[in-house]
């Protein structure tokens, strides 16, 4: 793949390269309308996010989604189970063998179907980026932050009255540091 030149401060495209590059986008876009479709994807987690679509007047973000205020959206991944019947694998094998063919190189379909499972098991990463997004939503909100550190606080406030004289710990902890007192010379 040949790369643009500038001529005059102006950019010459190859026709070619303008074709490959729309073909590539094309296949491309296949597969992530397949990934994005929400009858592909599993929502068992049933989470719901919001994204900052604004800045109100006091300079506050506005949560939302789909650019409208208090609108949630849920987040899912691509159900690996739909893989033939979704045609995704048609559509990653069409853009695979448009690569290959490009590269004039021989597409060998018997490990092809184990490689396409690889990359949608990759994808499972991205569930996990639902856990960040949530974590980066909690901490850009401080209300919540504040009211979250409220909650946190009393649960761990009496998860230590509870578990703080558990097998005599207290009283153990509080020998060794006497002992340990002592022993360097200092006396209470």
């Amino acid at each position: 793949m040949k790369c643009p030149d500038v001529v005059g401060g102006v950019l010459v495209i190859d026709p070619a390269l303008a074709a490959d590059k729309k073909k590539r986008f094309e296949l491309l876009s296949n597969i992530q309308e397949i990934l994005d479709n929400p009858e592909n994807a599993i929502v068992s987690e049933g989470l719901a996010f919001q994204d900052i679509v604004g800045i109100d007047e006091e300079g506050r973000p506005v949560f939302g989604a789909k650019g409208k205020p208090g609108a949630t959206r849920t987040v899912g991944r691509f159900d690996r189970r739909k893989i033939k019947s979704s045609g995704l694998q048609k559509a990653m094998i069409d853009y695979i063998a448009y690569v290959a063919d490009t590269k004039g190189e021989l597409l060998e379909g018997k490990d092809l179907k184990s490689v396409i499972i690889d990359i949608i098991d990759h994808s499972y990463l991205k569930g996990r980026a639902g856990d960040y997004y949530r974590a980066h939503m909690t901490i850009m909100n401080p209300e919540y932050m504040n009211e979250y550190i409220d909650r946190i606080a009393s649960i761990m406030g009496d998860v230590y009255k509870k578990y703080t004289d558990k097998n005599n710990q207290t009283l153990r902890l509080k020998r060794y540091t006497d002992k340990e007192y002592v022993y360097n010379g200092c006396k209470h």
